[in-house]
């Protein structure tokens, strides 16, 4: 019995270690596609559409949903997935003026991309975090695609839908 405890644990013990010596090797997004093909000099410029629902946390105010446009800036530097994003410029009323300014940060890779966002302009708390698609269209442009998330401002609950575009 003893040698059979020794055994599982020996097994265990190497098991354990064959992972852990695999696991940095599987954590490491690639960084693929790249986002911002300026390698982080100029940064690439997106437009998009965020739609989706709010869920009010003030018994006074209703739920209801949004649909918001705007642009925002990638920068990725060469041979790394991580990503910030400048100058997210969010549009309530179509109106083409910014109505807030929000900076992600973020990592990309294997075609997946995850953005956490938060307020870049002194207002009230405005926090998203968002998951998704990240691909090279067929002409050549890059595509965020089917992000989902989720945030909160506030006064109110998030959840979306985001796609994004190289204009």
């Amino acid at each position: 019995m003893h040698s059979m405890k020794s055994s599982l644990t020996r097994t265990a013990i190497i098991l354990a270690l064959a992972l852990a010596g695999a696991a940095p090797a599987l954590a490491a997004a690639d960084g693929l596609p790249r986002l911002d093909p300026s390698n982080g000099q100029t940064g690439t410029i997106y437009t998009f559409v965020m739609s989706g629902a709010a869920r009010s946390m003030d018994p006074i105010l209703l739920n209801g949903t949004f649909s918001w446009t705007g642009t925002m800036t990638v920068f990725q530097d060469p041979q790394i997935p991580d990503l910030d994003v400048q100058n997210v410029y969010l549009d309530f009323n179509r109106d083409s003026v910014p109505d807030r300014v929000l900076k992600c940060s973020g990592f990309v890779g294997n075609k997946r991309v995850g953005l956490r966002c938060s307020e870049d302009d002194g207002g009230t708390d405005f926090r998203l975090m968002m998951v998704g698609g990240a691909v090279v269209l067929d002409n050549g442009k890059l595509a965020l695609r089917k992000l989902q998330g989720r945030g909160f401002t506030e006064s109110s609950l998030l959840t979306f839908s985001f796609q994004a575009i190289q204009p």
